[in-house]
């Protein structure tokens, strides 16, 4: 059962953090038309995507690499990014297939036809190279350092699932997001939803309630697990906190991937 403090917590994190934070992370609507191609929506829409799975593949690596951390296989510094070290270099930098390569092929394939004019200089593989960047970027400096806060050799086994648990359902979250963001776009620009209805914090109800359920969600995971033992680096409210901190990263995306119209 969901206590007081939890559900009080959803307020805060929906109410403070979505209309404060991310307020001013608008963009204008778009509508197809001679200016905005079906073509162009499908590459901003696949940037999107591409940013989540990116986020999620870093995860996976870094997971990987302090599971053999904490069975001493490996230096823990192997899995601090962005430099990383040993198989978790190979796992994200690789040119060929590591996760940002692999991102940067899925934005090339999915704006190969055509490259929104809002870009700077209508070029998609700069755009590629500097959404990887951030995104990278914020995992490293903004959401995984946090979630991977205690010593990793010293947390007990329920600490460290804890940890495992959060990151799961952060990186789960963002995708989530990024989905729901995406299906408005998607409707808003076959005039299916009012433009600029989509803009975080969504006036458009069910972008709204998709964006909540992927935050309930992510809340739930965590406090099951985290409820159980959390390391002692985790502030009392971790489930609501590190959701509300992908959420603010996630959610401040929208501007620059869905610009134009």
């Amino acid at each position: 059962m969901t206590g007081n403090g939890e559900r009080l917590g959803r307020d805060a994190m929906r109410g403070t953090l979505l209309a404060g934070i991310l307020g001013a992370a608008t963009a204008a609507g778009q509508v197809l038309g001679p200016d905005f191609t079906s073509a162009e929506l499908k590459c901003q829409n696949g940037i999107a995507a591409a940013e989540s799975k990116l986020l999620d593949a870093r995860t996976k690596c870094v997971a990987k690499c302090l599971k053999a951390a904490r069975a001493g296989e490996v230096p823990a510094s192997d899995c601090q990014g962005p430099a990383f070290g040993g198989a978790t270099a190979t796992c994200v930098l690789d040119s060929e297939k590591g996760a940002e390569a692999k991102a940067v092929a899925a934005i090339g394939k999915a704006c190969r036809t055509d490259c929104p004019e809002c870009y700077p200089g209508a070029d998609c593989a700069a755009r590629a190279t500097q959404v990887v960047g951030e995104v990278s970027a914020a995992a490293d400096a903004q959401i995984l350092p946090f979630v991977y806060c205690g010593v990793q050799t010293a947390l007990t086994k329920d600490e460290a699932k804890c940890e495992d648990t959060t990151a799961k359902a952060v990186t789960k979250l963002a995708g989530g997001i990024e989905k729901c963001a995406a299906k408005c776009k998607s409707a808003e620009s076959k005039g299916e939803v009012a433009v600029g209805a989509c803009a975080p914090p969504a006036q458009d109800m069910k972008t709204a309630d998709c964006v909540g359920t992927a935050q309930d969600k992510a809340v739930a995971a965590i406090g099951k697990v985290c409820g159980v033992a959390r390391p002692g680096c985790y502030p009392q409210f971790a489930s609501t906190l590190f959701p509300g901190v992908v959420t603010s990263v996630f959610q401040a995306r929208y501007a620059p991937t869905w610009c134009g119209g």
